[in-house]
């Protein structure tokens, strides 16, 4: 079959067939026990989080993503013109 991006294989990590996803997402959970989910989030304000404990935990509520729970900081990005704080959560 033929990749969606018009090549002849599929690309690295994604796949033509659900059954052939979902084998790799059993694997992985086999893998790393749990699942893990990834939200990007823009908070309408500067936050400059305290790194001196490590990597900050927030606690991320969005009920039509159906989360409610601790959530590592992947990525932050603090816009001072437009003073907000864009981050990568991931738990």
């Amino acid at each position: 079959a033929q990749a969606r991006d018009g090549r002849t294989t599929p690309a690295t990590g994604y796949f033509d067939d659900a059954a052939d996803a979902q084998t790799a997402i059993d694997a992985r959970l086999a893998i790393i026990g749990v699942v893990r989910r990834r939200f990007a989030v823009v908070v309408a304000e500067m936050i400059f989080p305290d790194l001196s404990n490590g990597v900050p935990v927030w606690t991320l509520i969005d009920t039509e993503y159906d989360v409610n729970g601790p959530m590592l900081v992947a990525r932050l990005q603090i816009d001072a013109e437009d003073e907000t704080t864009t981050m990568e959560l991931f738990g």
